[in-house]
């Protein structure tokens, strides 16, 4: 994952290059390909980048657009690629192709914040705009991409990590002990989906979206999961049939890399179907073999799922 991180104040309050400095230190780790950041005023955004998709091979992050007065810093894979482009009416010129950050920032143009109700994929964005001094926010539906923030005394921190929002933070913040008793005792069903390792730290939760503006902070849930009609499906074989679609395309979707994909591959049932199916899709495609990591156990040793691991690779 890439790591983002932003610190927002009032107006006529500027932001340090030294408080974004100490962020993007924390999350170096998640910045391999640079580490950015941009101060405009009162707003500093950062981006600590890891080019995961053939598309953030030239991205740039954070991304500004001077005509509308928005700037980007997003760590996200865009499923729904395709489908964005036709209702954004993009055309694709001299070979390049839109970013997904670039396609977040359209979608925003576009829909404001009804934008994430045409996302698809794993995200985690702050979308600035410097004309009304608002910041808008987003995490995908399912939570893979964190954002945690610290929202007090007119000023609003945010990144990918909790400690990185600590370095932001422009006062001390307190260990959260529940969070701590949460994560060291296994019978705890967990505090809550908005806490942190600190007190003043939250958790932006899935498939929630929020502003700051006026030095407060306000955030919405904008999906929630439904039971889908699957009264058209009669047999066994058609649920079979639907399923695999789904999963199908899940797994497609995540084959889209920059590099040679590959997966773990731990001899359970999960992995191994995203495998064997990965498998079948690169085959098609006429891509490079897909490449597996596993742990195994010993010679000798009896363990199903290093003879699962094995039976999976005999197949090819």
């Amino acid at each position: 994952m890439s790591g983002i991180f932003g610190i927002i104040r009032k107006p006529g309050a500027p932001v340090a290059d030294v408080e974004l400095d100490s962020m993007a230190d924390a999350l170096k780790h998640r910045g391999p390909d640079g580490i950015r950041r941009i101060s405009m005023k009162n707003a500093g955004l950062g981006h600590c980048m890891l080019q995961c998709t053939p598309e953030s091979a030239g991205e740039v992050l954070p991304l500004q657009d001077e005509a509308s007065g928005l700037s980007i810093t997003a760590d996200a894979r865009i499923d729904n690629r395709e489908q964005l482009v036709g209702e954004l009416g993009i055309r694709s010129g001299g070979g390049r192709r839109a970013t997904d950050s670039e396609l977040i920032l359209r979608a925003y143009r576009r829909w404001g914040e009804a934008c994430v109700d045409h996302l698809l994929g794993d995200f985690a964005f702050a979308v600035w705009d410097e004309r009304v001094q608002a910041l808008f926010v987003a995490r995908d539906h399912m939570g893979c991409k964190p954002f945690y923030f610290y929202c007090r005394d007119d000023v609003f921190v945010f990144a990918s990590s909790a400690v990185a929002v600590a370095c932001g933070s422009p006062r001390k913040v307190d260990l959260n002990e529940a969070r701590v008793f949460d994560y060291l005792v296994r019978e705890l069903e967990g505090v809550n989906k908005t806490c942190s390792w600190y007190s003043e730290i939250s958790r932006l939760p899935p498939a929630h979206c929020g502003y700051f503006r006026d030095g407060r902070f306000s955030q919405r849930p904008y999906w929630t999961l439904q039971p889908a009609d699957l009264s058209h499906l009669n047999t066994d074989a058609d649920y079979l049939a639907a399923f695999t679609d789904v999963y199908a395309d899940a797994v497609r979707c995540r084959l889209r890399s920059h590099t040679t994909p590959a997966s773990m591959l731990s001899g359970g049932l999960d992995s191994s179907t995203v495998v064997a199916l990965a498998r079948q899709l690169q085959t098609a495609a006429g891509a490079p073999t897909l490449r597996t990591f596993s742990a195994v156990s010993a010679p000798g040793e009896a363990c199903p799922e290093t003879r699962s691991i094995e039976a999976i690779l005999a197949q090819g």
